[in-house]
């Protein structure tokens, strides 16, 4: 049985942490909720790749089940980004530069993770 309680040496843990903590930043100084609904849905959609992240590392029982999380994180990723360049569409910079220097590298961080599962998976067959 995997042990993944250490997730949060992992760097994409920290990475997702500093990413939320930019949009949590970026959502502050834009207009109050009652004029712009999206902030919530922001919020609430990057707040679940951390926690897909530590969800997975409590729940999975091996590589492939964390490498799910990982997935599904990786999804909340992609709707983050959507709904950054909806902000970006309506004038603001910041999302392109949050979309540019912390969601693409934490992709790129999720996929050599999930790599690395992998070949930790295969290795062990052999």
């Amino acid at each position: 049985m995997a042990n993944f309680n250490n997730y949060k040496e992992l760097p994409l843990w920290t990475s997702s942490l500093d990413l939320m903590q930019s949009v949590y930043r970026l959502l502050a100084i834009l207009p109050s909720p009652e004029e712009f609904h999206l902030a919530d849905l922001i919020k609430k959609t990057v707040v679940e790749v951390p926690a897909h992240i530590a969800k997975g590392a409590k729940k999975a029982k091996n590589e492939a089940e964390f490498a799910e999380y990982l997935d599904q994180a990786n999804s909340y990723l992609f709707a983050l980004k959507a709904q950054l360049n909806i902000l970006s569409d309506l004038g603001l910079e910041t999302p392109k530069n949050i979309i540019k220097n912390q969601i693409k590298p934490l992709r790129l961080e999720l996929l050599l993770t999930k790599r690395m599962l992998e070949k930790t998976r295969f290795n062990d067959i052999s």
